[in-house]
This record gives structure tokens, C-alpha cells and sequence, in this order.
């Protein structure tokens, strides 16, 4: 009898808080033109393909006071906390967001934040910012013009399709960038740990290399390729069309396919630039 009041004295604390575990759901903006999403604190959220624009959020009764959900005068909606204390009872937190749009142009995830995209996407332009621990999935879309992509951090974008005139991309920190399939033109300049993977096919392909970085597109065929590596970094280009451009120096490693035209090669220290065979 004991051992069952024992028992019994265990599970009450639980079952009170998650009795206490009350949820509100608010839905806002309903025919607004939202065109984007920046979240912040542990917030998940969801940016779904829709002609129909609305957001949804779900968070825990007791922080409905403290909750930010607006949309600002660019149609970016923000949800997040107004406050930087520790939220009481962390570990039973729930803070979702879905966010009902038809054409993304601002994506912006700091802290923890987790985003995720469900459906293809169209759009004229897209910026792309991630810092802290955030965590982008899924986007696939098509763009007409540029696409901005700043990592930062220890954030990461996995399983990424981008087909676009020119993607413009900075990596730095610990981030990483995964690009399953891409189409355009490659701008792009990493330095620190970062780390970026890319498949599919670039008209230009610009790669600037720096720090522990490295550029993983081994799967990626470009026409005409220019390269910049320094100190430790490393650069593993796919297949080589037209012009090669490659400039290592200090440690780095530069690695091409294909039978490339060499406009100028040139190493110093103890870097090194070779033919994959």
C-alpha cells in the first residue's frame, strides 16, 4: 500500500502540469499580402504554398501575453516572444506557426527557430537570412531574379531546390548549406567552418573559399568557373564547360572535372589545384 502511494505521489506533479498545459490558437491576417517570415526564440514554423493568406499560431495560454505575432509593413509576419527571460516551464514550451502564402521574398530565422516549407514556390526574389541555431528545410523554389542566401552561426538550410537567374550566397560561422538541385548563375563567398553542398547546373559559377570552409559541388557542372581558395579551405567542383579560372593559396585544395579552357592557374604556399580523375 505504501509502495502504491509512493507511486501515486510521483505521478501527481505530472499529470497537475499537464492539466495546467491549457493552448490558445490565434489566426490573423487573413487576405493580407504577406510575402515572408521572421522567427525567432524555439518557434516551428511552416510556410505553406496558398493563394489564400492567413497565419495560424498555437503557443501555450500562459505566454499568450508575451507572444509577438504581427505583420509589419512588408508583409513579413513575426512571431516570436517580447521578451528574452526564460520562459517558465521550458520543457512543455509549444510554439507553432503556420504561415498560408503564395509568393515568399523574406525567410529570417534566429535562435532556435525551426522553418519548413511545404509545396513549391514562385517568386521575383528572395532573401534568405539564418543566424544563431536556426534551421531552414525544404525550400523549393523558382525564382526569376536573385536569390540572397546569408547563413551565419551554427544555422543550417538542408534539402534546398533553387532554380534562378543568380544565387548571391555568404556562409560564415559553423552554417551549412545543402542545395539537393539547382539552375542560375553562383555567386558565392564562405569562410570560417562553413560548409555548403550543391548539385545541378550554373552558368557562372564564382566560389570564394576562405578559413575551414568547404564547397562541396561535385555534382555541380558549370560553364564557365571562377575559384578563389585560401588558408585551409577546400573547393570540389563537378564538371567544367568552358573557362577555368583558379587561384589557391596558403593550404587550400581546388578540385575540377572535365576538359575545362585554363584562362589562369595559380598557386602559391602549399595549396593545391588538381583534375579529378
Amino acid at each position: 500500500m505504501r509502495k502504491i502511494l509512493f507511486l501515486f505521489a510521483l505521478l501527481v506533479p505530472g499529470i497537475a502540469l499537464a492539466a495546467q498545459t491549457q493552448m490558445v490558437r490565434l489566426t490573423r491576417f487573413e487576405g493580407k499580402p504577406i510575402v515572408g517570415v521572421a522567427a525567432s526564440g524555439s518557434f516551428n514554423v511552416e510556410l505553406i504554398r496558398s493563394d489564400r493568406t492567413y497565419a495560424v499560431v498555437e503557443v501555450n495560454a500562459e505566454y499568450e501575453d508575451i507572444l509577438l505575432f504581427e505583420l509589419d509593413g512588408r508583409g513579413v509576419v513575426t512571431v516570436g516572444f517580447r521578451t528574452n527571460a526564460p520562459l517558465r516551464f521550458e520543457n512543455n514550451l509549444v510554439c507553432r506557426a503556420r504561415i498560408y502564402l503564395p509568393h515568399p521574398e523574406f525567410i529570417h530565422g534566429s535562435g532556435a527557430a525551426s522553418i519548413a516549407c511545404s509545396g513549391g514556390f514562385e517568386s521575383n526574389a528572395l532573401q534568405i537570412e539564418l543566424n544563431g541555431a536556426a534551421k531552414l528545410n525544404g525550400p523549393e523554389i523558382a525564382v526569376t531574379g536573385e536569390v540572397n542566401l546569408q547563413c551565419s552561426g551554427a544555422s543550417r538550410m538542408t534539402d534546398a531546390a533553387i532554380n534562378c537567374r543568380e544565387l548571391n550566397g555568404i556562409l560564415n560561422g559553423a552554417s551549412k548549406a545543402d542545395i539537393r538541385e539547382f539552375s542560375g548563375n553562383l555567386f558565392c563567398d564562405i569562410s570560417g567552418a562553413s560548409r555548403i553542398r550543391m548539385a545541378g547546373n550554373a552558368g557562372i559559377a564564382d566560389i570564394k573559399a576562405s578559413g575551414a570552409s568547404n564547397f562541396d559541388g561535385q555534382q555541380l557542372s558549370s560553364r564557365d568557373c571562377r575559384i578563389e581558395a585560401s588558408s585551409a579551405s577546400k573547393v570540389n567542383t563537378g564538371t567544367v564547360l568552358g573557362d577555368l579560372t583558379a587561384n589557391g593559396n596558403s593550404a587550400s585544395s581546388i578540385t575540377y572535372k572535365g576538359d575545362p579552357t585554363i584562362r589562369s592557374i595559380t598557386i602559391s604556399s602549399a595549396s593545391s589545384i588538381k583534375k579529378a580523375l
